[in-house]
């Protein structure tokens, strides 16, 4: 609690979780058990065990390579430990390659499962008859949504997070 930086240890801790569970456990799960029957339940309970460890691991990497600008905004994820990790045991361009590979790879993925997830949402409150011309509706407030989130950072969206992952 009293190292610097712009959300605590927890908020830190369920945003990292938040990335990883957010997707799959809505309509992921659904597909999964629809497509695989019930035997894909036992997988994904190896899995959940197997990546919950890298989240773990990642939000160490995380706070260890984190660092603390003049302006007191924090910078760190991803794209430090990757860059800095890999310098401290000799491996810093490679670290570098990796970190920005890393970056590109992320707006790909980030425009692919954000597409997903507002595709599904607005399909699930549409469903209904009395909503169902209302898509374009419901999508400009999601994206309105986002912009918010966007515009201010990670602290709104660790405070929301950290009260919506322990539920889930």
């Amino acid at each position: 609690p009293s190292d610097p930086g712009e959300i605590t240890p927890k908020q830190a801790l369920f945003t990292s979780i938040s990335g990883s569970i957010g997707l799959g456990s809505i309509a992921g799960v659904a597909i999964a058990i629809s497509i695989g029957g019930a035997g894909s339940i036992i997988w994904m309970i190896i899995i959940a065990f197997f990546s919950m460890n890298t989240v773990f691991a990642e939000t160490v990497l995380s706070q260890t390579y984190k660092k603390v600008e003049v302006d007191g905004k924090t910078n760190g994820g991803p794209f430090r430990y990757l860059r800095y990790g890999l310098e401290d045991i000799g491996y810093r361009k490679f670290g570098t390659i990796l970190s920005q590979f890393f970056s590109f790879m992320l707006i790909f993925g980030s425009i692919g499962s954000g597409m997903f997830q507002i595709n599904q949402a607005i399909t699930t409150m549409t469903d209904y008859k009395v909503l169902n011309n209302f898509k374009v509706f419901f999508g400009v407030i999601i994206g309105l949504f986002v912009l918010y989130a966007l515009f201010n950072g990670v602290k709104i969206i660790s405070k929301i997070v950290a009260k919506l992952v322990p539920m889930m």
